[in-house]
């Protein structure tokens, strides 16, 4: 084969490549945007709609225990403690166990009615 065959067959190889990178960024965008549109009716990213529902049915959890349950990285658990703090459907309350790690409480009554006024959205996140 010769050498200008050889780098023809490559830059077919690269553009291909190349596209099928463009093709996955441009379905990941499209989603992530989907996802966004439903999470702005009420400001709330998925993982804090995660983490309200699994402290609405669990109870009280740490941080490091709402992480390993979720199966989210423990900044993102972070994040979504602070969102929900934010819109006051959850509190920071202490932990008599061990005081480093405080507990967080959902307003039950709060996470029910936005539950059910946003049912398709938890069903989506949830299931």
């Amino acid at each position: 084969m010769s050498n200008h065959a050889l780098l023809q067959d490559h830059a077919f190889i690269l553009c291909f490549i190349f596209k099928v990178v463009e093709y996955i960024t441009r379905l990941r965008r499209e989603r992530t945007h989907r996802v966004d549109k439903l999470s702005i009716n009420f400001d709330l990213p998925r993982s804090a709609i995660i983490v309200l529902n699994h402290l609405a049915v669990d109870g009280p959890m740490t941080p490091k225990d709402l992480s390993s349950k979720v199966d989210l990285a423990p900044r993102t658990v972070s994040f979504a403690l602070r969102k929900l703090m934010g819109h006051k459907l959850c509190r920071k309350v202490p932990n008599l166990n061990d005081m480093r790690q405080p507990l967080y409480l959902a307003d039950t009554d709060r996470a029910k009615e936005i539950r059910t006024k946003y049912e398709h959205i938890f069903r989506q996140f949830l299931m």
